[in-house]
């Protein structure tokens, strides 16, 4: 009997870049597959800037254009993992971060270097340069990077699902001898019966990813269990180097996902109830491990996967409270890398002696939709028989900054927030309420319009982070939905805890909701929930 089609590595390379001083010439050489930088209107521009001044981005971008995946096709997804992105960029205008100011020309300047810091402060902006490089379409999130082979695991899983026909895992760090100099490493997941590296099992042992993942590829190239074409070394100067031979994410492989649903037979067991928002950071903190508790009583078992989902977690007090001490670039960037709500729930985790994974989503503003994806997924696929899924964004000092030297009409809407709930199994309770998280690229997820409109929801429910992300929501909701007369969509504004907190809202209504998300940063698709289960329905 032939062998079934599984997710497989078919591919790396690996690349580095340096930040270089701003009047020092490109190289020419640099490679034309690699798309401009689009931030406003300076799109020319903020391309060369790119290449200049954030060595995160650029090593990326180069890693991948050696994958030979230009054109990958609407189904081909991406994993970024880093636990600093090109965020020492917050610390080049520290004054952008002071209160406002009356003058006018001062102001605009101010807010440039605001924007530019932002568009670089959330791994979300470096995920949708990478995706728009490669013409990727399928989903995209955001892990941390010291999460070890959970990128790879994350992106096989994806791929098993048929959320995916391809992953592409890109990991970036600044090198630990040398911070100003980043190494990136790029893999390639597809779901073949052709020879490949097998994907790693789900682990929960902190490492850096990048070293992680090259010792796991240099020892699966050792020993022959890999098809795949090798890259030529630390300098990867060969552009062939890792590219995917014969079926790749571009090449129609009908067998990849062919008949699969991602997403189906999973339930809610429990959902935490509504709260007022944290008082304090500390308060935040505490919530998050208050409701983990609360999800293992739930659960009945320490057979308990968990998956924090948050798009800045603290980091935005922290790089505050490090510009303002006058800390170096480099400080910078490593305070704005602390996750103290995913890192004290990984820590309650193992404290707990909990048995299941244990994952977080960041620096991406759909990071609860990824998180209730990945978790119907271990649920599906046996790896666990319980996961809670808990999502948190504390918006301080640090985030209302930014927010108000930019002006941003989305300000009062953006509030702290903690929620959570456990997926479980579908059985034959009365009361049970099946779920199913569908995501994509923002602006691949038209192709859920049948979903919608099949699961004739009763109630919709639009989500987004800013208002042009919920403009978005909402027209879909109108091309998908629902005959005349049916009840105006409720629409939200949140954070990375969106997909979540309005799930949690929708299971005190009685009957079949669905919930539209839009994040141009990233965690774009829809979640369908049934209506209540009958007993002996």
């Amino acid at each position: 009997m032939p062998e079934a089609p599984r997710a497989r590595i078919t591919g790396h390379a690996r690349a580095e870049a340096v930040a270089r001083p701003a009047r020092e010439p490109v190289p020419a050489g640099y490679g034309s597959s690699i798309a401009d930088h689009e931030l406003g209107e300076r799109r020319t521009a903020q391309d060369s800037l790119a290449r200049r001044l954030y060595p995160a981005l650029h090593a990326a971008t180069l890693a991948c254009s050696r994958l030979g995946l230009r054109g990958a096709g609407r189904r081909t997804g991406l994993v970024i993992a880093t636990s600093a992105a090109d965020r020492h960029a917050v610390a080049r205008s520290p004054h952008a971060f002071l209160p406002p100011t009356a003058d006018p020309a001062g102001q605009r300047s101010r807010r440039l270097d605001v924007l530019l810091a932002v568009s670089r402060f959330v791994s979300g902006g470096l995920a949708q340069d990478v995706a728009a490089m490669l013409g990727a379409g399928g989903p995209e999130l955001c892990l941390p990077g010291d999460c070890g082979l959970t990128p790879l695991a994350v992106a096989g899983l994806f791929v098993d699902s048929g959320r995916a026909d391809a992953m592409v895992v890109v990991c970036v760090e600044p090198r630990a001898d040398d911070p100003g100099r980043h190494e990136a490493v790029a893999v390639v997941i597809e779901r073949t019966t052709a020879l490949g590296l097998a994907v790693p099992s789900q682990a929960t042992d902190p490492a850096a990813c990048v070293p992680a993942i090259e010792h796991y590829l240099a020892a699966g190239d050792g020993d022959g269990r890999t098809g795949a074409a090798r890259t030529s070394g630390p300098g990867c100067g060969d552009s062939r180097a890792g590219a995917v031979r014969g079926s790749g994410p571009g090449c129609g492989d009908s067998r990849a996902g062919a008949g699969r649903t991602p997403g189906a037979g999973c339930v809610v067991r429990w959902v935490a109830p509504a709260a007022p928002g944290p008082a304090d950071p500390e308060g935040f903190v505490d919530r998050g491990r208050r409701l983990l508790d609360e999800s293992i009583r739930a659960a009945g078992s320490r057979d308990l996967g968990v998956v924090v989902a948050s798009l800045l977690d603290l980091s935005p007090e922290y790089a505050l409270a490090a510009i303002e001490s006058g800390a170096t670039t480099p400080e910078v960037a490593e305070a704005a890398g602390r996750m103290t709500f995913a890192g004290g729930l990984r820590r309650h985790h193992l404290d707990r002696g909990l048995r299941g994974p244990h994952l977080a989503v960041t620096g991406i503003p759909g990071a609860s939709l990824l998180a209730l994806a990945i978790a119907e997924d271990l649920i599906n696929q046996g790896a666990v028989p319980a996961v809670a899924v808990i999502a948190g964004d504390w918006v301080g000092a640090g985030a209302a900054r930014a927010l108000a030297v930019l002006d941003c009409p989305d300000q009062a809407y953006l509030r702290s927030s903690v929620s959570a709930l456990v997926l479980g199994p579908a059985g034959d309770q009365a009361g049970e309420r099946r779920i199913r998280s569908l995501v994509a690229r923002r602006d691949a997820c038209d192709a859920f319009r049948a979903e919608l409109g099949a699961h004739a929801p009763d109630v919709t429910i639009a989500s987004g982070c800013t208002g042009e992300d919920l403009a978005t929501a909402l027209a879909f909701i109108g091309r998908s939905s629902p005959p005349a007369g049916s009840a105006v969509p409720r629409a939200f504004r949140f954070l990375g805890a969106d997909a979540l907190a309005c799930v949690a809202g929708a299971l005190d209504l009685p009957g079949r909701a669905a919930v539209s998300a839009r994040n141009a940063l990233g965690g774009s698709g829809v979640v369908l929930l049934d209506a209540p289960r009958h007993g002996g329905a």
